[in-house]
């Protein structure tokens, strides 16, 4: 049997750093892991940034999932456009 051992990373950022060149980097490397068919799990709040990635999304409010779906749907979905995307 074959062990493949994951490290994981944790990039804490502020609000005022999701417009930084920074985040444009790290989002850019997110990408390539993505094409490099790496699973990731990402926890974001910048969700225009996070659902143009994403394959999967989940919204949670106070700690529960109140919304999951493919990203597109919740692209797509009313209350996360108005709420979220600013729309």
């Amino acid at each position: 049997m074959r062990k493949v051992l994951h490290r994981g990373w944790t990039i804490r950022t502020t609000n005022r750093d999701m417009k930084c060149p920074l985040m444009a980097q790290v989002l850019s490397a997110i990408r390539a892991l993505k094409d490099d068919n790496l699973t990731i799990l990402l926890v974001e709040q910048n969700a225009r940034a996070a659902l143009s990635i994403a394959d999967r999304a989940y919204v949670m409010e106070t700690g529960k999932i109140t919304l999951s779906g493919s990203a597109a749907e919740i692209r797509s979905d009313r209350r996360v456009r108005e709420a979220y995307l600013g729309i």
